[in-house]
């Protein structure tokens, strides 16, 4: 009678070993770097929630102002409805390209120029 079953554990073993060492022979991940500022609130909290609304709502105004002026400098945010168009709500839907773009420029000058140029010249649009 001939033996059909072998036997498989030197051969596990051996994958074993060259499994540990390729694991140990593999690049550790690096420590990650502390982050900066960031616009999420901490976990742990250090101060009291009434403390927080405070200071947020002290805040708000200033942060308004500063958004507003970024969109103030982009955008041409004047009313101009598009005639009869409207939502499906009824508000008007507003006509012609809203981005502004950087002085003495023009949409005809910019698309006559190759896009690294336009990059090259810091004459792309900020919107």
């Amino acid at each position: 009678m001939t033996n059909t079953h072998r036997n498989h554990w030197p051969l596990a073993g051996a994958a074993l070993g060259i499994l540990s060492c390729a694991a140990l022979a593999a690049p550790q991940p690096q420590e990650v770097a502390p982050r900066g500022a960031t616009s999420y609130a901490p976990v742990a909290l250090t101060e009291s929630f009434a403390d927080v609304v405070a200071r947020m709502s002290a805040a708000k105004a200033g942060i308004e102002a500063r958004h507003r002026t970024l969109l103030d400098e982009r955008y041409d945010l004047a009313d101009r409805p598009a005639g009869e168009v409207t939502m499906s709500g009824g508000k008007a839907v507003q006509a012609g390209v809203r981005v502004k773009l950087p002085a003495g420029t023009s949409w005809e000058a910019l698309g006559a120029m190759a896009p690294a140029d336009v990059r090259a010249q810091g004459l792309w649009p900020a919107g």
